[in-house]
C-alpha cells in the first residue's frame, strides 16, 4: 500500500510538474506602438481656378478629406467628387482643386484634414481671398452734331 501511494504521490507531482511548465511559459514581447507621422500645417492663399499639392508621407493607412461646408469652393482633385481619400502608407501626392468661381462677399477658407491611427490632424488650411468690387464709369462720346451719343456700325454707344 505504502508503493501506491508513493507511486500516486509521484504522478501527482509530475502532472503539476506538467502543468506548471507549460503554464509558464513566457509571454511575447508586445509589438512597439506606432504612433501617426503627421506633416506640418500648411497655410496658403490660393486664387479661383488653382490647384494646390499637398505632400505627405504617412507611416500607417490614412484618410484625407475636407469639410462639406468648403465643397462649392474646394474639392480633391484625384476622389471623383467626393469628400475623403483613402490609401496605404508611403508618400502620397494630395491635389486640392479650387473652384473658378467669383467670390465678392466673404474669404473662403478650407481645413484639410488627415486621420490615421484613431488620431485627425488640420494638415493645411487654404484660403480663398474675396474679390473686390470694382465699377468702371466712362463717358459716352457725342456724334459730330453734339446732340445725340455716338454709336458704332452695330448700334452700341461708342466710349472715350
Amino acid at each position: 500500500m505504502k508503493k501506491q501511494i508513493i507511486r500516486l504521490m509521484t504522478a501527482m507531482v509530475m502532472c503539476a510538474a506538467a502543468v506548471l511548465s507549460i503554464g509558464c511559459e513566457p509571454e511575447p514581447d508586445p509589438e512597439p506602438e506606432v504612433t501617426p507621422n503627421f506633416p506640418k500645417l500648411v497655410e496658403k492663399v490660393v486664387k479661383s481656378g488653382e490647384t494646390v499639392t499637398l505632400s505627405i508621407n504617412p507611416n500607417m493607412a490614412w484618410k484625407v478629406s475636407i469639410p462639406s461646408s468648403s465643397a462649392q469652393y474646394f474639392s480633391l482633385a484625384d476622389a471623383a467628387g467626393q469628400l475623403s481619400m483613402s490609401g496605404e502608407a508611403g508618400a502620397q501626392q494630395i491635389k486640392i482643386q479650387v473652384a473658378d468661381l467669383d467670390e465678392f462677399d466673404t474669404d473662403r477658407v478650407c481645413e484639410v484634414s488627415l486621420a490615421m491611427g484613431g488620431k485627425t490632424e488640420v494638415i493645411a488650411k487654404l484660403t480663398r481671398m474675396k474679390l473686390a468690387r470694382t465699377v468702371n464709369v466712362s463717358l459716352a462720346l457725342y456724334d459730330e452734331a453734339n446732340i445725340d451719343f455716338k454709336t458704332d456700325a452695330e448700334g452700341a454707344y461708342v466710349y472715350g
